[in-house]
């Protein structure tokens, strides 16, 4: 367990972190939907903030024994891990998002349906970590 076992939690909540600011980054662009674009620009910066707040204190744990820390490691550990599968949805999201391909407006049109669903994703994300977080306060 130890520093190994730390550092993949780390990591694992950088990498959602970096897909979440990929997502913004990309929604500011969004032009034809502006309460979609809205709604889900807002989650997702909520959940940068709790995903900055969990890295710290991932960094930060004195006992990796935890009820917290354990609860987070199956969160973000698993191969379908709530994280995991988060993160696969906002990279998609972004490659759809991505500017670069000149087509924003034909394709929100397209993505709308798969953006509601990562909002659903982030909003499930967010109570299962605050769950989490809160097992160890009882």
């Amino acid at each position: 367990m130890g520093p190994i076992s730390t550092i993949g939690l780390a990591s694992g909540i950088v990498e959602l972190i970096n897909a979440t600011v990929k997502v913004i980054s990309y929604l500011h662009g969004v032009k034809d939907a502006p309460k979609e674009r809205a709604k889900l620009t807002l989650e997702a910066t909520n959940l940068l903030t709790l995903l900055s707040r969990l890295r710290f204190m991932v960094e930060e744990a004195e006992s990796l024994e935890d009820v917290w820390y354990t609860n987070m490691r199956s969160l973000v550990e698993k191969p379908n891990s709530a994280f995991n599968l988060l993160k696969a949805s906002l990279d998609d999201l972004a490659q759809r998002l991505d500017p670069s391909l000149n087509l924003m407006g034909l394709r929100w049109q397209i993505i709308k349906y798969e953006a509601a669903e990562v909002l659903q994703s982030i909003q499930r994300l967010q109570n299962l970590v605050e769950v989490a977080l809160s097992s160890d306060s009882g």
